[in-house]
């Protein structure tokens, strides 16, 4: 496999200004995310934008600022820099920057993201990202023939002296379609009840224009199940195994007139047929439900009942 680490410090080494036009986070960039938040039923959105360019080291950098809070993820203000096809973040706490994402990758291709996360009163630790590219490809958006990014990553933690693997998919222009700073901000810490981020809704900057994925109807779509009386009442509808493989075991004992399961986007993915009988016991296949947290749906006749399940 090809080590990177050495060309990517002569990178840093010998250039003061990026000698590449940049366009990656121009000022006005906006990334827009679906989140499910852990403290209330709604599903919402999160936004990024690139603020202002400033000069770090000699070095053009974007300032970028990001929502904090989510414990599986990096927030606050990052700095970006960009050089040729490489995107560097500055850490504020070493003074240093490291390759973070490589637009023009080949699979083998393997290197190093060194970074601070927040420490949450613990002592600062140094955490490393170690990306190995499976492959790569191209995608056209917009017109803009787009690089793209296969990888794999392997978060190390000094802190905690664990590995956490995990899948990487990003594009040049837009970087990750998960989450722009897809990397952990707590030292591992585990994360409990914490927020989900479901993806990329919507990139838009001043010369790209506007893209939306689809994965719901618009960039700024809410879910309010107050809108709809919904509640969450367990001892009305109860399922089995939580986390689920392959079958979903369900109890009503209240009597559901529909039932249905919706993903975190809030898009209807699977019909159940029922009977309008007062407990009823089934067991629904789930087999070929992508892995996510999902919501099964069941409507009486004077309420909605909404129970979350993970499927593995």
């Amino acid at each position: 496999m090809k080590k990177l680490y050495a060309v990517l410090t002569l990178i840093l080494l010998f250039s003061t200004t990026s000698i590449f036009a940049q366009d990656f986070a121009p000022v006005g960039a906006k990334w827009v995310y679906t989140v499910d938040f852990s403290s209330s039923p709604n599903i919402g959105y999160e936004t990024i934008e690139s603020i202002s360019d400033t000069v770090i080291q000699g070095k053009t950098c974007q300032k970028v600022v990001a929502p904090e809070g989510h414990q599986e993820l990096s927030g606050g203000t990052k700095f970006l820099h960009t050089n040729n096809d490489t995107l560097f973040i500055y850490d504020t706490t070493t003074q240093a920057f490291s390759p973070f994402q490589i637009f023009n990758a080949q699979a083998g291709d393997e290197w190093d993201f060194v970074y601070t996360p927040a420490s949450l009163g613990m002592t600062p630790s140094i955490d490393t990202l170690h990306y190995i590219v499976d492959s790569v490809g191209i995608e056209i958006i917009n017109t803009d023939t787009l690089k793209k990014v296969y990888a794999s990553s392997i978060l190390s933690c000094a802190g905690w002296s664990i590995e956490d693997t995990t899948k990487i998919v990003y594009l040049e222009r837009l970087g990750d379609l998960y989450y722009l700073f897809n990397y952990n901000n707590y030292s591992c810490n585990p994360a409990i009840d914490a927020d989900i981020i479901g993806g990329l809704r919507c990139y838009s900057d001043p010369d790209f224009g506007s893209y939306e994925t689809g994965i719901v109807d618009s960039c700024y779509w809410i879910y309010d199940p107050t809108s709809v009386a919904e509640i969450n009442n367990e001892n009305s509808l109860k399922l089995w195994p939580n986390p689920a493989n392959n079958e979903l075991n369900i109890q009503l004992t209240s009597t559901v007139y529909e039932l249905s399961i919706y993903n975190i986007n809030g898009q209807l993915v699977k019909q159940i047929n029922v009977f309008p009988t007062q407990h009823q016991s089934l067991t629904i296949d789930v087999a070929d439900l992508p892995t996510g947290i999902y919501s099964l749906v069941g409507v009486t006749n004077h309420e909605t009942i909404k129970v979350k399940f993970m499927k593995q």
